[in-house]
């Protein structure tokens, strides 16, 4: 693996990785899923390349395997805020209410109650907490 990886330069992944967001902006998800998933062959850490392969799934309407790979994330980097923060999100457009408090509890221990109220708020207005 660490072969691959010295073969292709930063400059040379940078420039894929570039490629891969703008195809992702242009709606070419599959095609940006593709360079994603190449760049992770290469280096399977990358947590700029994980973040942007969950944003296409998201994108795609792939929700569950979106929320996989930030699963994945958190092993790598358990105390990303971005990463929870988008998790809980797709927890909540999945209605998984429960992990979504989850989240929102940790991050709300992490950032002090800062930059989740927009998730609070869609965690209380959601008429499936109710059933919770």
């Amino acid at each position: 693996m660490n072969d691959l990886k010295d073969a292709w330069t930063a400059r040379d992944r940078s420039l894929v990785a570039e490629k891969a967001y703008l195809l992702l902006q242009q709606g070419r998800c599959q095609e940006a899923e593709i360079l994603l998933d190449g760049l992770l062959a290469i280096d399977p850490q990358n947590r700029y390349c994980r973040l942007a392969l969950a944003t296409v799934w998201v994108a795609q309407g792939d929700l569950r395997k979106a929320v996989e790979q930030f699963d994945r994330l958190i092993t790598f980097y358990p105390n990303d805020i971005e990463i929870r923060t988008r998790r809980c999100e797709a927890y909540l457009r999945l209605n998984w209410l429960r992990e979504a408090k989850a989240d929102l509890g940790w991050l709300k221990q992490v950032t002090g109650g800062e930059q989740i109220g927009r998730l609070q708020l869609l965690i209380e207005v959601d008429p499936l907490k109710s059933q919770e």
